[in-house]
């Protein structure tokens, strides 16, 4: 469906700009996202030989916000009773 879309736009114009503007020596810094592991994926950094900077699953340095919401929204699970405006959620998490 869209992946062939999604591939498209991927594999043309990024690869384009970056393999083509002295970047063929490029480290992509792997962080296990789930479209960074997809076969595609590790087959283009194979084809254009990009090394692969590991870097542990959930990593602080990466993101600090990907920490912070499964810890913000079990908190908003925990509140009851359940949101009762489209305005209470986000003052929720406010309050958190």
């Amino acid at each position: 469906m869209w992946v062939a879309e999604w591939n498209e736009v991927v594999f043309t114009d990024e690869s384009r700009i970056c393999l083509h503007r002295g970047l063929a020596t490029a480290i992509f810094q792997q962080d296990n996202a789930q479209p960074h592991v997809a076969r595609i994926v590790q087959r283009f950094f194979v084809n254009h030989q990009i090394e692969l900077l590991p870097s542990p699953a959930r990593s602080p340095v990466l993101s600090p916000i990907e920490n912070m919401r499964p810890m913000v929204a079990q908190q908003l699970t925990q509140i009851t009773p359940p949101a009762a405006t489209p305005d209470q959620p986000w003052q929720r998490v406010e309050a958190v």
